[in-house]
């Protein structure tokens, strides 16, 4: 099962859980929201223009991150055997407010 979703960061500097995110905008109309997919992408939308997304653990900051992406960029994770990426383990962070990322998860 593939979703996607588009998500705004409506504060700078704040560490958001990516899992707590996706669910503060709503459950899919099948009401499955899973927390373990076997695939999964994040793209900093290109109108963010020069802010950065910092992606990383809990410990989380703009010094301590496991990847930065400027406007358009993307990273990813898997596939995996099995559902083995737990979102609630991944964190965003944004240097600037109101930027925009495009998540695509895929679980099966």
């Amino acid at each position: 099962m593939q979703r996607s979703f588009q998500l705004t960061l409506s504060s700078g500097s704040t560490v958001y859980n990516l899992y707590t995110l996706m669910q503060s905008i709503g459950v899919p109309t099948d009401g499955i929201l899973p927390d373990r997919v076997n695939q999964f992408a994040i793209q900093f939308d290109v109108s963010n223009g020069t802010a950065n997304l910092f992606v990383g653990d809990s410990a989380l900051s703009t010094s301590n991150y496991g990847t930065k992406l400027t406007a358009g960029d993307s990273m990813g994770a898997g596939p995996t055997f099995g559902n083995g990426i737990c979102l609630r383990d991944y964190y965003v962070l944004s240097d600037t407010a109101g930027t925009k990322i495009n998540i695509i998860i895929n679980s099966i």
